[in-house]
């Protein structure tokens, strides 16, 4: 199984369908992720994320509308920032674990259409920047982004980041 844009392992395809089953709540919000707004209007960190609300999704203005393998990213993205932010809101996750989930989420969807989750892994990681708090500014983030992902276990570049987006929401 490939890994998640941030190199991390997706969660077993077994535990994520236990997880499905077991919340109701959470396929609602799968199955809201084709109908959601989105948003290519700002510089969203980490290539995407979800509004306070999970009302919006938020992808990053330079992903493009299609992948050079032919993918259109925005269904599988939407669903992956739902389905993280409904597992951090609604039960209390922390980031690591909800990102793990949402990425097996994410790649389901990918193998139902006929995707390789490898391929469209390989063709997002380049557009994810390491150095984001040098790009991004208050005024050009997401005045409403959900900052849990960054909050729940801030690492160095969180801690760079946490005070633009923040900046953001005043």
């Amino acid at each position: 199984m490939s890994t998640g844009h941030r190199g991390t392992e997706p969660a077993p395809f077994s535990a994520a369908m236990r997880l499905l089953r077991d919340n109701p709540g959470l396929r609602q919000a799968l199955q809201r992720a084709q109908y959601v707004p989105i948003s290519r209007q700002f510089q969203v960190p980490d290539l995407a994320g979800a509004a306070r609300d999970g009302g919006q999704v938020y992808i990053d203005e330079n992903v493009p509308d299609r992948l050079p393998s032919g993918i259109e990213p925005d269904r599988y993205i939407s669903r992956h920032e739902l389905a993280e932010h409904w597992l951090m809101t609604r039960l209390g996750w922390e980031y690591d674990k909800a990102h793990r989930y949402a990425t097996s989420f994410e790649h389901m969807a990918l193998m139902q259409d006929g995707c390789d989750p490898e391929s469209y892994e390989g063709e997002l990681v380049p557009l994810i920047r390491i150095d984001e708090h040098e790009r991004v500014t208050s005024e050009t983030v997401p005045p409403d982004l959900y900052l849990g992902p960054y909050e729940s276990d801030p690492d160095a570049e969180d801690g760079e980041l946490l005070p633009i987006l923040r900046a953001a929401q005043r």
